[in-house]
Parts: C-alpha cells; structure tokens; sequence
C-alpha cells in the first residue's frame, strides 16, 4: 500500500526535514523551496487517519502508522510558533513575511489541510493532540482576517481554508470558524488578489476564480483544483446555513447547482 510508504517518502523529498528547520531540531537549506510542502504531510496524516479507523488494517501496519503519526504530532508540536503559526516555508525560507504573499504563498492552503488532518485523527482515534496544534492555527486565522479594522481583508490565491473551518466547526461546535469560511467565500471575486502576474506572465483574476463573486459565478473558471476546493468550501458552508443564493445559479432558472 502507498500510505505506509508515505512517511518515507515525505523523509526523501525533504517535508520532514523542512519542518524539523522550523522546530530548531536540523540544520541546512530549506528543501524545494516550494511554499506548500507542508501540505504533503497534512494530506498523508489525514489518509493515515482514515485508514487505522479501518477495523481490518493489520495491526502491525496500525501500530507503525500510529508511531509514525506520533512523531508526526510531536514534530508540529515543537514547530509551532506561540501564537500558533505554523508554516515551515515562512518561517524558514521567509521569516517575518507571514500572510504578505497571500496570491501565491499558500499559507492558509496548507493550514486548511493541516485542520482536515487533525479532524481525521480526532474522528479516528478520539485524541485532542493533533486537533489542538491545528485549532490554534485556526484561531490565529480566525482572528487575523477579517473585514474589521486592524484584520486583514484578504484570501488565499489557492481556496481550501473554507471548507477546512466548517469541518472544525462541526467538530468544535465553534461558530466563529464557520463564520470565516463565510468571510473567505463572501470576499473572493471581489479583487483582493493581484492581477496574477508571475516569472513574466499574467493569468489573470479568473486564474483564481476572483474575476466574480461566488453568487454571481454561471460557469466554472481558472486553475481546476482551486476550482474544486472552492466549491467543496461552499458546498459545505451551504450544507451548514441553508444559504440560498449559494445553491441557486444567479440566472434565476431554478434549477440548483447541487442537491439541497
């Protein structure tokens, strides 16, 4: 199976090594130099958490996954700033420039995936250590962005913090975290994303589906995966509100974009 094989393939490519930089426990480059290796992590811990809920895992494989998973745990525990930042390319590769490049930096990107992470784990196994590490940075989230003053008005040039805030809302019970996923639907397409220029060339705001507001979007645009993670966020801040305007198209057909 390819999840076993996940964490050292993670040690290869240097996801691990990176984040061992952030906690002050390995010296050297930051490798890849690539703003969402973080992610890679989130994404193999939130896989291992589904699976070991699985009755039918052999319980050699589950117990090496859960020792992996703790060391995984014990990793971003130490990584973790005090104010619940975490985010091994900015604060290794980019110190003191934390949500500056939100077009391209994916920053809350990879804090999305790290929430789903934690999630998983929780649902799998009951255990609150992961969640924690991960409601932190949500709460530093939560209450950096925002349209009051002193916040900062802005989003991520890659959507998936959306739909990671109603699922720790669903598992918190938190209002507030459901409160900014609808922040960060409700401001895309409003141009708070540069113009999309990068190494010489300009994509544009459609490239990030900010060209629209998501209520007034007909058809679908831009970079497919950005896309997709945009519209599983709305699908789930719908499911949670019962919003109308976010399942009906603005043509006033009547027909829905997806089930109720």
């Amino acid at each position: 199976m390819s999840i076993p094989r996940g964490w050292e393939r993670l040690q290869a490519a240097g996801n691990i090594h990176n984040l061992h930089l952030a906690a002050g426990t390995a010296s050297g480059p930051y490798r890849q130099d690539l703003p969402f290796m973080d992610s890679d992590l989130y994404k193999w811990l939130e896989a291992v958490g589904w699976l070991v809920s699985n009755e039918d895992v052999d319980p050699s494989t589950r117990a090496d996954l859960e020792g992996r998973v703790d060391e995984a745990v014990e990793l971003l525990a130490n990584a973790q700033q005090p104010d619940g930042y975490l985010n091994s390319y900015f604060q290794v590769a980019r110190p003191g420039e934390r949500f500056v490049d939100l077009d391209w930096g994916h920053e809350l990107y990879c804090a999305g995936h790290l929430i789903q992470a934690a999630v998983a784990h929780n649902r799998a196994t009951g255990r609150t250590d992961l969640l924690d590490i991960a409601t932190r940075m949500a709460d530093l989230v939560e209450t950096s962005f925002g349209t009051a003053p002193g916040l900062i008005d802005g989003l991520d040039g890659h959507p998936e913090i959306e739909t990671a805030l109603v699922e720790l809302y669903r598992t918190t019970g938190e209002e507030r975290y459901l409160r900014r996923a609808q922040y960060f639907i409700d401001r895309r397409g409003h141009g708070l994303l540069g113009d999309g220029r990068r190494d010489g060339s300009t994509f544009g705001p459609r490239y990030w589906q900010d060209h629209t507001p998501v209520r007034g979007a007909t058809t679908v645009a831009g970079h497919a995966v950005r896309q997709l993670y945009l519209l599983a966020g709305v699908v789930d801040v719908y499911a949670e509100t019962g919003e109308h305007a976010l399942s009906m198209p603005p043509n006033g057909s009547g027909r829905r974009w997806w089930p109720p």
